[in-house]
């Protein structure tokens, strides 16, 4: 298609007399079509890769710039970045349940771990150390750690065991003297008592202070080698048995 540059004359500002001309001063043939625009001079200039046509955005439209580089006026790039250094992101409050995958996870509050093995490895130390008789080895896990104890423990048996009784109980205590070899005992109030017994292991009884023990009711084991004292709350002529539970 042939371009033409037009003069524009009168009153819209040009400064030739022909209407429109050709690019060589002549006049444009009939059959042409004319592609251009009013040039600063007031004259109709043509359009061509090298002279684009001119467009001018109205005020109200504002910058159409668009830079994927920046955001708020900030550089960005890519990688994983601070959360000061992001873009901010807002899930949907109809959104599905989002899958999460992580190489691992921080424990709850009290989790096994070897630093809170500290207190179960005292405590067995502590058991070792009261232990007098046989061997046994215990292996045991606390966490994903597996430990191994060993040492010597009370192996109680009650093959010689003794029993003592006694039907004159009163507000007064009376006293359980532990035979050889004792390493635990059962305190029992006999049924027909008509009151509590109190009693106390390693310290004296009395009416107010001591374990309770109803009519008819046993104090369960106890692994102690103390002296044993046994009193009622009130009255006189009431009946405790005791028995002592024996080492081989």
């Amino acid at each position: 298609m042939s371009q033409y540059a037009s003069n524009l004359g009168g009153s819209s500002g040009g400064s030739g007399s022909n209407a429109s001309v050709g690019v060589t001063g002549a006049p444009a043939p009939t059959s042409a079509t004319e592609i251009g625009y009013v040039n600063g001079s007031g004259n109709l200039a043509a359009v061509s890769p090298s002279n684009p046509l001119p467009v001018t955005l109205q005020s109200e439209v504002g910058t159409l710039n668009v830079n994927v580089s920046q955001y708020g006026g900030a550089a960005t790039s890519l990688g994983q970045k601070a959360s000061s250094s992001s873009q901010p992101v807002v899930i949907a409050s109809d959104q599905s349940t989002l899958a999460v995958s992580a190489s691992s996870l921080p424990l709850p509050a009290g989790a096994s771990t070897a630093a809170l093995q500290t207190t179960g490895n005292s405590s067995l130390a502590s058991i070792l150390a009261n232990q007098t008789n046989g061997t046994q080895v215990v292996s045991a896990t606390q966490g994903t750690t597996p430990w191994i104890v060993s040492g010597t423990v009370t192996s109680s048996k009650n093959t010689n065991g003794q029993v003592t009784n006694s039907s004159s109980v009163g507000t007064t205590p009376i006293t359980f003297t532990p035979p050889t070899n004792a390493v635990g005992f059962v305190v029992e109030a006999e049924s027909s008592n008509t009151v509590n017994l109190r009693y106390a292991c390693g310290t004296t009884a009395s009416s107010t202070a001591g374990m309770l023990l109803e009519p008819g009711r046993d104090s369960g084991y106890i692994p102690s080698s103390a002296t044993v004292t046994v009193c009622a709350v009130s009255g006189s002529g009431q009946a405790a048995s005791i028995q002592w539970v024996m080492s081989s």
